[in-house]
């Protein structure tokens, strides 16, 4: 009996040191509260912190050894080897295999999704009052949709000098943080005077938040108060590049112009995405549109001087800026004469000129651009009430209709002659003007306007400006952007925001962060800029030679001038020496004389 017993336990032994490998589950005998989950084994991807973990969990009998070959985590036979095998794909369950499949998908449906980031931007200009809390409520509709947030105002505070934050700017920082929610975490805030900026992102997005930095540029009298100016904010974000490398199809034109072949290239994507807001408080009045141009201009060659190291791609330097700059390829000699001239002017003016800001728009990826710009519209005030009027009216009879559905109604008809209005007004805008003509915002546009002129209203009420003033209505408070990557959702003000003489003003974008918006040329225009840098190449070329020509001519001619000129001041040089030494004898002799006559 002994010997049976003896026999019995051996093949019981062995039956469970080696079991087979399509059996997933440990023996009953084993103890289930000390065996890791499944959730607890995908968090270990390197052996030896599984092993840790296994010892954690008493597993230090089950002979379990884990060997790396060629890349593949192997497992000897083990009650829990198949488990971990099925973990890491090496196992033949067909639960665990689904249960990890879901898993993959659910993660590219993510990572599909997190490709693009939602961005809400609010302008308000306050007026110098604080807003309640009813009419700040439209910021809780930000709270489930965007991922960053960015709320400027204007006129927060009076422009006379504090040495302490003011009562109105901790009201706004503690309405924003409100309505904004916990998950909202704040990036930066700052302020200039009456110009606030604040910036917020979810908590879920934190992580991939690299780099955030403030400036600010002052621009209002001499460029040193703070009435006026703007805040930027520069911002760095991991792009969301699951695969360093895409594939990229281009098809290959012939001669003819026919698509002969197609042939794809491997393109790489960046490690960050670079942002740019700025809120922003331009110059007024109507006539004032030169200076609000300055003001752009000098707000973004501030940002661009003043931008964080290793923030901007480092520039391209061009050689011979000189004979680049020059429109004509050929060099009369009037041209030479003012270049030779002017050479000095151009370096000094160079300096200057370097951070222009052209360059930090260009590089970004993505910018926007906010505030109460102060553009008006170059209408007599009774002509644009007017047909603010007829709008109004028009948009009550909409809201009749929709009352009363029985009756028939030209819905579409009230609704373009509602468009021709606003687009009769819009002709008119100075910044539509100033975008249109190149002579600020380049790059820059902006959505659909579908809503009534936000400036300038009597505070309380929702009629424009009664006063003896007069001001013409106007779309003062805009939301620019650049549009390469980004798609606008919404665009539209809050018309019972009445508290102040302005109306605000948001718009929802959706951009790309995936790393491809970054280039600055497309793939479809390759073909086009390499013939254009050809051409530019040849054409340097051509001038260069040009120049070393001209160059060779006036040192021909200078030396010349030289030994003609070395002749005539020899001739000069004589003179002078002889007459100066006739003065000198004519002075001792004086001098001599006088002695003679005091003695």
């Amino acid at each position: 009996m002994s010997v049976i017993a003896f026999i019995f336990t051996i093949h019981l032994l062995s039956s469970w040191v080696t079991p087979s490998w399509s059996s997933l589950t440990p023996p009953s005998n084993h103890k289930q509260s000390k065996i890791p989950s499944l959730l607890e084994f995908n968090k270990y991807d390197n052996p030896s912190q599984l092993r840790l973990r296994l010892r954690d969990h008493n597993l230090r009998s089950s002979k379990s050894r884990l060997r790396n070959s060629g890349g593949r985590i192997l497992l000897d036979p083990s009650p829990f080897g198949c488990i971990i095998a099925s973990l890491r794909g090496g196992g033949s369950s067909t639960s665990t295999s689904t249960t990890t499949s879901r898993t993959n998908n659910n993660k590219t449906a993510i990572q599909k999704e997190k490709k693009h980031l939602t961005i809400s931007i609010v302008t308000w200009n306050l007026a110098e009052t604080s807003p309640s809390e009813e009419e700040a409520y439209f910021l809780r509709r930000f709270r489930s949709q965007s991922d960053i947030v960015l709320i400027g105002t204007q006129e927060t505070e009076n422009t006379k000098p504090r040495r302490h934050e003011g009562s109105r700017s901790r009201e706004l920082r503690r309405l924003m943080i409100h309505h904004l929610g916990k998950q909202y975490v704040p990036l930066a805030m700052h302020s200039l005077g009456g110009v606030q900026l604040g910036l917020f992102c979810k908590r879920s997005i934190l992580g991939d938040m690299d780099y955030v930095s403030l400036a600010d540029v002052p621009c209002g009298v001499g460029n040193v108060f703070h009435n006026k100016g703007a805040i930027g904010a520069y911002v760095k974000i991991r792009t969301r590049n699951y695969n360093n490398i895409i594939p990229h199809q281009h098809e290959k034109n012939d001669k003819d112009g026919t698509s002969s072949s197609t042939s794809t290239t491997m393109v790489k994507r960046k490690k960050f995405v670079r942002l740019l807001f700025v809120n922003s408080h331009l110059a007024a009045h109507v006539q004032n549109v030169d200076s609000r141009n300055a003001d752009y201009w000098r707000i973004v060659s501030e940002l661009e001087a003043n931008a964080p190291p290793r923030f901007l791609p480092p520039q391209k330097k061009i050689k011979d800026s000189r004979i680049l700059s020059s429109s004509s390829f050929d060099y009369n000699e009037d041209e030479k004469e003012e270049s030779n001239n002017n050479q000095t002017e151009n370096e000094s003016s160079s300096s200057s000129s370097h951070n222009s800001g052209d360059y930090l728009m260009e590089s970004m990826d993505h910018v926007f651009f906010c505030g109460d710009l102060n553009y008006r519209l170059n209408l007599a005030r009774e002509y644009a009430q007017e047909q603010i009027h007829q709008m109004e009216i028009k948009k009550n009879d909409i809201d009749h209709h929709q009352q009363q559905q029985g009756e028939d109604f030209t819905l579409f008809q009230t609704i373009d002659t509602i468009d021709s209005l606003r687009l009769d007004l819009l002709r008119h805008d100075q910044l539509l003007r100033t975008i249109s003509e190149g002579r600020a915002f380049q790059g820059l546009t902006e959505g659909r306007i579908d809503f009534p002129p936000t400036f300038k209203f009597d505070k309380g009420t929702k009629e424009y400006d009664t006063s003896h003033k007069q001001r013409i209505p106007a779309w003062t408070d805009r939301i620019l952007f650049k549009p390469k990557h980004v798609q606008i959702l919404e665009y539209d003000c809050v018309h019972d925001a009445t508290h102040s003489d302005h109306r605000p003003v948001y718009a929802t974008f959706l951009a790309d962060i995936s790393g491809t918006a970054s280039s600055n040329r497309d793939d479809d225009d390759d073909d086009h800029n390499n013939k254009e840098a050809k051409e530019m190449n040849s054409a340097i070329k051509i001038r260069r030679r040009k120049a070393r020509i001209s160059a060779e001519t006036t040192m021909v001619l200078s030396q010349k001038e030289r030994v003609e000129t070395n002749a005539t001041d020899d001739s000069l040089d004589t003179a002078q020496t002889s007459r100066k030494k006739r003065i000198v004898k004519k002075k001792k002799k004086r001098r001599k004389i006088r002695q003679e006559i005091d003695i």
